[in-house]
């Protein structure tokens, strides 16, 4: 269990590993603490801050949405997976490795496995979420967005 949770954790900001980076689990543990405070206190103005300095609301609700639509794409996929006939664990844990870009998965995707015996159409599945993961959500999904191809 410690290591399926280990697969959500990506590299440090700015590195090329896939998965949450780091500093968006600081981001949501301080904003978490200090939503609390907040809710003792609803005239206060409570800040986030990283390193003393102030993060502006705008920066929390975009992680706040990647983590939710990284959440989102995380348990679509699981379903997809399942449907093509893999077990819950194999299916968790090919869509988390692939996700967040990490390695070996859990279930028959493990360390001492591979993918080799998963349906084509999994395979293309994992391969578009590796690119999710890899190159961050936003930057891949806005290019499925009718408003990007506009002028």
């Amino acid at each position: 269990m410690i290591f399926f949770i280990l697969l959500f954790f990506g590299g440090c900001a700015g590195s090329t590993g896939g998965g949450i980076k780091s500093i968006r689990h600081l981001l949501l543990y301080k904003n978490s603490v200090l939503e609390l405070k907040r809710l003792v206190h609803p005239r206060a103005i409570i800040p986030v801050r990283i390193n003393e300095r102030a993060i502006s609301p705008e920066i929390i609700n975009n992680v706040l949405a990647f983590f939710l639509l990284y959440i989102l794409i995380f348990v679509f996929g699981s379903v997809v997976m399942s449907l093509l006939g893999l077990d819950f664990i194999t299916a968790f844990g090919s869509v988390a490795t692939c996700l967040g870009n990490v390695g070996p998965g859990m279930g028959t995707v493990g360390p001492i496995s591979n993918f080799a015996h998963l349906p084509d159409a999994g395979k293309w599945f994992l391969t578009f979420l590796m690119l999710l993961g890899r190159l961050e959500l936003f930057t891949v999904l806005i290019i499925f967005s009718p408003s990007f191809w506009r002028k």
